[in-house]
């Protein structure tokens, strides 16, 4: 049996945060270059992300409420250019 205290010893505290921040760091960098260079920001992301673009569109709605101790909603977004209707 592991005590909790021997437990949180042994764990890697903060790991998940160290590597969050990092990530969060390298799309930001990535935003600055991108409009430095009066280039494309969503692709320089989505190049410094290994991401994928699997929608263009903007947000038309949001709906929040809170119900049994959960926050849930429903959002509404609209298509641009080929996504679009």
């Amino acid at each position: 049996m592991v005590t909790t205290r021997a437990g949180r010893g042994a764990a890697n505290t903060g790991t998940k945060a160290i590597t969050h921040r990092q990530g969060r760091s390298a799309s930001i960098r990535a935003v600055q270059v991108a409009r430095q260079a009066h280039s494309d920001p969503i692709a320089a992301v989505l190049e410094s992300e290994s991401g994928k673009l699997l929608f263009r569109g903007k947000v038309k709605d949001v709906m929040r409420r809170a119900t049994e101790g959960w926050l849930r909603g429903s959002v509404q977004i609209e298509g641009l250019d080929e996504n679009r209707g």
